[in-house]
Formats: structure tokens, sequence, C-alpha cells
């Protein structure tokens, strides 16, 4: 059985990973409204240091 600790570290992971697609997801999705504007899309950095 898991203790407190190790589930509460299970849902921090999970957390991340949300977190992480959605920021994936609303930078899809504002770069798909700045194309249709004709605007540069929006480049974050990524590697170590940034978000894959």
């Amino acid at each position: 059985m898991k203790s407190a600790s190790d589930i509460d570290d299970d849902l921090r992971d999970g957390a991340g990973s949300i977190a992480d697609v959605w920021t994936n997801l609303s930078v899809t999705t504002a770069n798909k409204v700045r194309s249709m504007q004709g605007l540069s899309p929006i480049d974050f950095p990524s590697g170590p240091s940034g978000r894959d």
C-alpha cells in the first residue's frame, strides 16, 4: 500500500502533466488565432530550462 507522501507525489506529478498539456493547448490555440489574424506566432524556448 502506498503511503500518503507517495500519493501526494503522484498527484503533484499528475498535476504537472496536466499543467503542461494545458499550456501547450493554450499556446497552440493562441497561435492559431494569431496566424488567422496575420500575426506571427508566439515562440517559447524549449529545452532543459523550458517546457518541451
